[in-house]
């Protein structure tokens, strides 16, 4: 889990570009704090605040709480391309 201290824009955009590159910033930056030992997390506003999952506003909420649940998808994938495309 990685967490932003400060969502000042240039300091945001250089956390998010390094963390699509290298990630040395992103490790270093006094402006994030790193977890490696959550299995959960709980959100809370000041006050109601919306949500989204993939696109979709579920609505407003006070509280959101977050687990990782790393065994609740199967990803079934080939081996191999297939032989068959012509």
């Amino acid at each position: 889990s990685v967490t932003l201290r400060t969502l000042a824009f240039a300091r945001t955009m250089r956390i998010i570009g390094s963390a699509l590159s290298s990630g040395r910033h992103l490790r270093t930056s006094r402006w994030t704090e790193h977890r490696t030992d959550l299995t959960g997390l709980t959100v809370t506003g000041y006050g109601p605040f919306p949500y989204q999952v993939d696109g979709d506003h579920l609505g407003d909420t006070e509280h959101l709480a977050i687990r990782h649940e790393p065994d609740v998808l199967d990803l079934v994938m080939p081996t191999s391309p297939s032989s068959s495309a012509t």
